[in-house]
């Protein structure tokens, strides 16, 4: 005989409490902990949110996911969704943006593309490849990262310079990374990204040492470069999760 719907309410209810209460012992809590649950609606408010905002997060990054594989295509790059790794977002981060780097794309093609849809300008003449030699990630394949899905740099590595940055173990953005991501960002949104500020691709350095920093101005999308040891208000990276 089928169990009725109160019932079987009854025993998910009870399987998601003996989860929940051995979840909050084995982080050292006890009963007091468990029945603020009942007694604090700002708890219980943040707890649903939390669910709700998970289970969002992953719908809008399978639907960052399809942009990404219909855009490359317009621009000569199959990528394979089933092949691409989206990295799992860090506890905390919040509403997270894609960045799907094909395989094959280099900086110097990267800059291309974004010449073809956007006015550009970068300060480095030359070849992008031969200028920017040294990145923490390359297209040897077909690879994802996520960053805070903000418009404005990452306000937390504010007055950091790369160098801090790099000592700290900091995984930035790289050149070829906040190529795509505006061009991206701008082709979702219509929208630029860093129109206060600038980001700084701690995760790239061009063949003297200089970091690049990409940034919206005077109805252009620059590519600039930055001592190493710079830090200021508006130079700001992004951290990038790989």
């Amino acid at each position: 005989m089928a169990k009725s719907e109160f019932v079987s309410s009854f025993d998910i209810a009870s399987g998601i409490f003996k989860k929940l209460s051995n979840e909050i012992r084995n982080l050292g809590g006890d009963d007091e902990h468990l029945r603020r649950i009942e007694t604090d609606g700002e708890l219980r408010r943040k707890l649903a949110e939390l669910i709700v905002c998970v289970k969002k997060a992953g719908e809008s990054l399978k639907g960052q996911l399809a942009f990404w594989v219909g855009f490359w295509a317009e621009h000569g790059f199959v990528v394979n969704s089933a092949e691409v790794v989206i990295p799992t977002p860090l506890d905390g981060f919040g509403p997270s943006r894609l960045i799907v780097i094909p395989g094959g794309l280099t900086i110097q093609k990267g800059w291309g593309i974004a010449k073809s849809l956007l006015p550009c300008y970068s300060y480095i003449s030359g070849n992008l490849d031969e200028v920017i030699p040294t990145n923490d990630r390359t297209a040897d394949k077909t690879y994802a990262v996520l960053v805070h899905d903000r418009q404005e740099a990452d306000d937390e590595f504010r007055n950091l310079s790369a160098n801090q940055l790099k000592n700290q173990g900091h995984n930035g953005i790289t050149a070829l990374e906040t190529i795509v991501d505006e061009v991206g960002f701008y082709k979702r949104t219509g929208k630029h990204r860093d129109v206060d500020n600038v980001t700084l691709c701690a995760g790239s350095r061009y063949s003297d040492g200089f970091v690049p920093g990409s940034y919206w101005g005077g109805g252009r999308f620059y590519l600039d470069w930055f001592d190493p040891d710079r830090v200021d208000d508006y130079l700001r990276s992004r951290e990038a999760v790989s």
